[in-house]
């Protein structure tokens, strides 16, 4: 004859504990790797001891305590109980397992406890496993209703003051600020400069935002307080140099903006005095300059004058030099341009004719 039937088993797992659902009704264990204690729906009890990684593994099976008396052992669904079973003290097996089952219960319920601050509802169905194995598997019996215990008021407290903490508003938290200017920018020693501060988180709180200077005997960088157009920090120079700022908050730490300090009265004034001892090296090398010139025009007027005074003496002298007469033909001069019947005699200078060659008249010389 052959039997057909539908089977039904689920599980379901917190951790050490295994709740089994079938139709036989509900099951649980507790253990892990190596020793369980299981619960079953019929009301028996089984231990299960192995050696993890061998397979080699010890079942033991414990009747229940309200069946017919006859416990069974066996080692797979086949076996039968051997007639010299061993009884074991069922109460003290009975009294491991409410103890494992109850500290789970109140594993439950601390972290389920302050899991409400975050997530009520989470931390309530956590808070609720807890008490419901807490109260049915206590090993110490208790005759009073569980909202008389004091355990359960005290839990029930907690976890009402955990739960009103997720009321409560909290700050947002600051995830990125920003200086919001040049990276690099430059500042005159005798002004301020007021930078404004980003926060990347809705009505932040931002008292704790610090404003830092990599030098503070160039720059000095504080909050403005009481400013209408959002955070703001104010840069003021204390002396010439270059240093960066920042802002920061915890381990949240905005961009750097390098500041250059610069005097510009200072370089003003040291550009005039160059741009004058510019003009007075210029106007020395013009008199320097005009000097040569006036030199030169000076020689060259000497000079001039000096070869006029030649050309004058020469002329001079040879107004002063006796004149002669020389006849277009012939090799003597003459004093007299009638001397020796000359015809289209010409004047010259005494030097003159004997310079052409010329020779003295007897006659008139």
């Amino acid at each position: 004859m052959i039997f057909v039937g539908f089977r039904f088993r689920k599980s379901a797992n917190f951790g050490p504990l295994r709740v089994n659902f079938s139709k036989s009704g509900i099951g649980y264990s507790l253990g892990g790797k190596g020793f369980r204690v299981t619960k079953k729906a019929n009301g028996g009890i089984r231990t299960t001891s192995s050696i993890p990684g061998t397979g080699i593994s010890y079942v033991k099976d414990y009747a229940s305590t309200s069946g017919s008396g006859t416990d069974t052992t066996t080692s797979d669904s086949q076996g039968t109980m051997p007639p010299n079973m061993e009884q074991p003290p069922k109460k003290e097996l009975s009294m491991l397992l409410r103890w494992g089952l109850s500290v789970l219960g109140w594993f439950f319920i601390v972290t389920s406890i302050f899991l409400s601050a975050a997530e009520v509802l989470a931390g309530f169905i956590g808070t609720a496993i807890g008490v419901f194995l807490v109260y049915r598997f206590s090993p110490r019996s208790c005759s009073k209703p569980i909202y008389k215990r004091k355990w359960f008021l005290a839990t029930l407290i907690c976890w009402v003051l955990f739960a009103l903490m997720s009321l409560v508003p909290t700050t947002p938290k600051i995830t990125a600020l920003a200086l919001d200017c040049d990276s690099s920018v430059q500042l005159d020693i005798s002004k301020t400069m007021n930078i404004p501060i980003l926060v990347e988180a809705t009505d932040a709180e931002t008292d704790e935002i610090r404003f830092l200077t990599s030098d503070e005997s160039v720059i000095s960088f504080y909050r403005l307080s009481g400013d209408d157009h959002g955070l703001m920090g104010c840069i003021t120079p204390v002396s010439e140099g270059t240093a960066y700022i920042t802002v920061s908050n915890g381990d949240v730490t905005s961009n750097k903006v390098h500041v250059t300090v610069i005097d510009s009265a200072r370089i003003a004034e040291e550009e005039a005095a160059r741009v004058a001892a510019e003009e007075e090296a210029a106007r020395i090398a013009a008199e320097e300059e005009a000097a040569r010139i006036a030199a030169e025009e000076e020689a060259a007027r000497i000079a001039a004058e000096e070869e006029a005074a030649r050309i004058a003496a020469e002329e001079e002298a040879e107004a002063q030099e006796t004149m002669v007469w020389i006849p277009q033909s012939g090799s003597k001069y003459h004093s007299r341009s009638g001397c020796s019947n000359m015809k289209n005699p010409s004047q010259v200078t005494l030097s003159q004719a004997e310079a052409w060659g010329y020779t003295p008249c007897k006659k008139c010389h």
